[in-house]
């Protein structure tokens, strides 16, 4: 038995290597946040970065807040 954050388990729960035994999910107090600069948030390579972050996160099934 483990709590883990589901982020880091995905992989294992789609392969069977783990399973849920209850549908219990709690919310965690921590976030991460995504911050530039304002005058520098519009910089392609900081736009090309926060969008392949976001994107990495959205397909690891973590959901976007805010």
């Amino acid at each position: 038995m483990a709590l883990a954050q589901e982020a880091m388990i995905l992989d294992d729960l789609a392969a069977g290597r783990l399973v849920k035994p209850f549908g219990v999910t709690l919310e965690s107090p921590f976030s991460h946040w995504v911050l530039s600069l304002p005058e520098k948030a519009d910089q392609p390579s900081i736009h090309r970065f926060r969008t392949w972050l976001l994107d990495q996160a959205s397909a690891d099934g973590l959901p976007r807040r805010g």
